[in-house]
């Protein structure tokens, strides 16, 4: 079983195909849910938290236990995405067909519209700057919708022969 994942936005401005991770029935050394999964046993900052005159005893025990008690999907769940639509992922199973998976996946880039949204985060943009940005693209839609409008007029002019 494979799994194509979008990481963040600006991976997918450099091709929407950014990586397949393999999930095995084994998990090996390298693999990063196994490695996240070892986070279960004790940890360093939980032996100092437990011990009451340390330096650290201000720090509430609880709450500390239950982040070390975290399995590897919740941990990797908590952790904060750096772009608008991290996290997508798109399953391809053994049976399905893999460029059918792929193109999926270009699919959801593109109906994400992540390429713009890369571009529009990588600078800063001033907010009176951004709203007249946004006012021309609104009004650039506008007007792009009335040409279309005004051509399927034409083209069934000229279909009923005026």
């Amino acid at each position: 079983m494979f799994r194509i994942a979008l990481r963040s936005g600006c991976e997918a401005q450099f091709g929407s195909r950014l990586f397949v991770r393999t999930v095995s029935t084994k998990a090996s050394k390298d693999d990063p849910l196994s490695i996240l999964s070892s986070i279960t046993g004790k940890t360093k900052f939980e032996h100092i938290t437990n011990d009451s005159h340390s330096l650290f005893s201000f720090l509430d025990d609880s709450k500390t236990k239950q982040k070390a008690s975290l399995r590897a999907r919740d941990f990797a769940r908590a952790m904060p995405l750096p772009a608008k639509i991290s996290g997508r992922t798109t399953l391809i199973r053994k049976s399905s067909n893999f460029n059918k998976s792929i193109s999926m996946f270009d699919r959801l880039v593109r109906a994400n519209n992540i390429r713009d949204l890369w571009y529009d985060q990588m600078f800063y943009i001033k907010p009176n700057k951004r709203r007249l940005n946004k006012r021309i693209k609104n009004k650039k839609k506008r007007f792009d919708a009335g040409i279309s409008n005004l051509l399927s007029i034409v083209k069934d002019a000229v279909r009923k022969g005026y």
